[in-house]
């Protein structure tokens, strides 16, 4: 469960249970105030989860996407062929669904990548 939501649900949590406790006791001003500043909490919790979400994903995609333009200085820098097919082909398998995209799924697709460009690149280098 990522932070965004486990934070909206206890934000949603603690709104219940103080609504709960509204209705169980006799309505005073202390527990109306309380009410109403859960009520008004609630959507800025939410807010603050969503930044600090997008946040930890901002920076896991500009770590993906760097190592992605080391990968593809390695290939340059090889001016193989083989290794440009190998390259383009991967790239375009690299899992991205908009939104829905998991970063850690595209870093260890680019990982991989790195890691069959190396071994190609080692291979390539190799005397016969």
């Amino acid at each position: 469960m990522s932070k965004e939501y486990f934070l909206m649900l206890l934000s949603q949590v603690v709104f219940f249970t103080v609504l709960l406790i509204l209705f169980r006791k006799k309505l005073d001003s202390g527990t109306a105030v309380i009410s109403v500043v859960t009520a008004l909490a609630t959507p800025y919790l939410f807010v603050v989860a969503m930044f600090l979400g997008g946040f930890g994903t901002n920076l896991c995609y500009s770590s993906a996407i760097s190592s992605l333009s080391k990968v593809s200085e390695l290939v340059v820098g090889l001016g193989s062929k083989e290794a440009n097919e190998i390259y383009v082909e991967s790239i375009r398998e690299i899992p991205l669904f908009g939104y829905e995209s998991q970063c850690t799924e595209v870093e260890a697709h680019i990982s991989k990548l790195e890691k069959s460009i190396v071994a190609f690149s080692a291979k390539a280098n190799e005397i016969p």
